[in-house]
């Protein structure tokens, strides 16, 4: 799913909580409306419709946030020589080799509609599940 989808389905999903949270008042003060005057009913109404606009407008920045949020995603591509390099490590004296490496690059992608402030990406545990075999001599 394309990220301008996704942006859309989250904006139709606000729209859709926005629309209930006028709704609910509204059918409920219609419910009564038996029991009480049109002009009382009028200006409940209108009131609630008040109410929720000036919540809506207090929390307008924290749902703004909530859409377009950044979007973090870890790319790697194991078979790009560009991303894995092994290299070893030799005793420049003896010649022999001391230690293999491997390098690997991680591409950070940000997906969403915002620039991801603060963001650190660390390694904190590498496993292999092939058995160390030690340095060749030859």
């Amino acid at each position: 799913m394309s990220i301008r989808i996704r942006h859309n389905i989250k904006i139709f999903l606000a729209l859709i909580i926005i629309s209930v949270a006028y709704f609910i008042p509204v059918i409920q003060l219609l419910r009564f409306s038996n029991q009480l005057a049109p002009p009382i009913i009028a200006s409940l109404i209108g009131s609630s419709v008040a109410l929720i606009t000036g919540i809506l407008a207090l929390l307008k920045d924290f749902i703004l946030d909530a859409i377009n949020a950044p979007s973090i995603e870890i790319q790697f591509f194991p078979n790009d020589k560009r991303d894995c390099h092994a290299t070893a490590f030799t005793d420049m004296a003896t010649g022999s080799v001391i230690a293999k490496a491997h390098y690997f690059r991680f591409r950070i992608m940000n997906n969403g509609w915002k620039v991801a402030d603060g963001v650190e990406v660390s390694l904190e545990a590498a496993h292999s599940h092939l058995p160390y075999q030690g340095p060749k001599v030859s």
